[in-house]
């Protein structure tokens, strides 16, 4: 006979019968645990082929406040503009990409509005936070400088009279280190063209600058435009385009706005079995109901405009409807197989509005320009994740037709950081590379008309190792490749890390300011002082080519 204590004494031993004793819940940790797994395994799949390189989103951690945090070290001073979420850019109503709305912006716009070549009224960072940091080249030269094509003026240590907006004092190149590096001569064609557009001999006078995330914001493309603008007056903003791949693709001057339906393709995959992207790498396919709109801005740079167009390919027959402030102006009828083509609408120059709505059929978009009927025009053609050999993915022949359209005057190339991590040699990265600047200045283009070209290195580009940031080694190759190229192709080189203070100076550019805490890209103040560099050594080279002028 067994007592009661006896008869439950296996119970109490049994936990899982026990509800007082907790049970360790596998099932839930293998749940999570395979969810986790899943999640990693995802994220790591971009990291496995180049083409999917706008998709590695945790490279946009920026791990830098945690650091600091638990090294006990001051936070940074942020810029106006640090911390803006892209996405609620993406979905203003009304306006959807205009960046003259966000805090920090419309300030630097006026700014930048009223600035002259001294540029001192664009937001600097305090000469104080920039201990350590040389050479980089600040602003407040107090430099004044005539703007105009009417008034003459003779230049020092050159004869004859000149415009005034080919004067450059000395003073005006203040606190410039780097210069352009090139052969006599490389760069005659462009100058060629400025100075017959401050003359009045020709009307426009176009750049385009090709790059990667480093000129997707526009930030230092926006401020060589306007200070080329305030110099030799404003052609208008110039290339855009109406759909990007991703959120990080912003610009300056201009406001614009699409539906959600487009299909986007760029240069890098090679998607597109035609190889036709546009002159900016990137093209939105769309059926009957989708539309794209550019227009000026409310003030400051890029407020008026009065030449819009829109660059296409056509996919069959469709109907365009262009619509202007707000009124249907007309109805386009795109021809089944006729190919690459534009349609432009002529205003009178001041604030407008263009839409461009699909009626009926499909439409290959390349971008919509924007311009004026005369100055100077900057395109900003940057792609995040982009890397020069791409440009292998487009048509050659489509290519040349799209320079053959819209005429430019200067290529500048700026890649490279992305490609630090390609396991390449340096003679094949040097034939890529060489290849695609012939894709981009026109391969069947007689030399003679080829536009001039200039390379802009790669700036520096910092790691942590053993509790310090150090510059990243495979920086410097992709530099010294993309010289050699320059000097073989007869294009000019600006290199941006020497400017930028050399070995080690993007661990000084971070804690001034100047550079974001993943040790690669820029702050706004950071491209408003590259972009201020670009211009000096590009006015330095136009002062020597000047001197020798009859």
């Amino acid at each position: 006979m067994t007592t009661r204590a006896e008869e439950e004494e296996p119970r109490a031993q049994d936990g899982a019968s026990d509800p007082h004793v907790w049970q360790l819940p596998t099932g839930a940790l293998v749940r999570l645990a395979a969810v986790l797994a899943t999640f990693v395994g995802l994220t790591a799949v971009p990291y496995l082929d180049e083409r999917l390189a706008d998709y590695r989103y945790l490279d946009l951690i920026d791990p830098g406040p945690l650091v600091r945090a638990a090294t006990l070290q001051q936070p940074l001073h942020a810029s106006p503009a640090l911390g803006v979420d892209p996405s609620a850019v993406a979905t203003m109503p009304g306006e959807a990409l205009a960046l003259d709305s966000l805090p920090g912006e419309s300030a630097l716009l006026a700014a930048a509005a009223t600035m002259g070549d001294g540029v001192a009224p664009l937001e600097v960072a305090p000469a104080e936070a920039l201990a350590g940091v040389k050479p980089v080249a600040l602003a407040g030269e107090g430099t004044t400088v005539v703007v105009g094509a009417a008034t003459p003026a003779t230049q020092d240590g050159a004869a004859g009279v000149v415009p005034a907006s080919l004067l450059v004092p000395i003073e005006a190149l203040e606190g410039q280190t780097v210069w352009l590096e090139g052969a006599a001569g490389t760069l005659d064609s462009f100058y060629t063209a400025v100075s017959d557009l401050a003359h009045g001999r020709r009307e426009l006078v176009r750049i385009a600058h090709y790059g990667d995330s480093h000129i997707a914001n526009d930030g230092i493309t926006h401020t060589i435009r306007v200070l080329l603008q305030r110099r030799f007056g404003d052609g208008g903003h110039g290339h855009v385009l109406g759909r990007s791949r991703t959120r990080w693709y912003r610009h300056k001057g201009v406001v614009r706005q699409a539906s959600e339906g487009w299909v986007v393709r760029n240069f890098l995959g090679g998607s597109l079995s035609d190889g036709a992207y546009g002159h900016a790498g990137v093209a939105a396919t769309g059926g009957a109901g989708q539309w794209l709109q550019v227009g000026t801005t409310k003030s400051g740079p890029g407020s008026v405009a009065s030449r819009f167009s829109l660059s296409y390919r056509a996919q069959g027959r469709a109907v365009v409807d262009v619509i202007v402030d707000g009124k249907l102006h007309e109805s386009v009828v795109v021809a089944a197989g006729s190919g690459d083509g534009v349609m432009t609408v002529v205003l009178a120059d001041g604030l407008h509005r263009v839409r461009w709505r699909l009626r009926r059929g499909r439409l290959r978009v390349f971008g919509a320009v924007v311009e004026r009927s005369q100055g100077l025009v900057y395109d900003s053609l940057g792609v995040v994740g982009a890397r020069a050999s791409r440009w292998s993915h487009a048509s050659k022949v489509h290519m040349d037709a799209q320079r053959a359209g819209r005429p430019i005057d200067l290529i500048v190339m700026n890649y490279g950081g992305n490609a630090r991590g390609d396991k390449v040699s340096g003679q094949r990265y040097r034939t890529r590379f060489r290849e695609a600047l012939d894709v981009l200045r026109g391969e069947s283009v007689a030399a003679g008309n080829r536009p001039a070209c200039l390379v802009l290195g790669p700036g520096d580009h910092g790691k942590r190792h053993r509790g310090r940031v150090i510059s990243d080694p495979r920086t410097l190759r992709l530099i010294d490749w993309q010289r050699q190229v320059a000097r073989e192709a007869g294009c000019a080189f600006f290199d941006v890390r020497a400017w930028m203070g050399g070995d080690g100076s993007m661990g000084r550019w971070v804690k001034a300011g100047l550079g974001w805490a993943d040790y690669a890209h820029l702050t706004p103040r950071g491209d408003q002082q590259t972009g201020k560099a670009v211009y000096r050594a590009l006015l330095g080279g136009m002062r020597d080519w000047l001197a020798t002028q009859p």
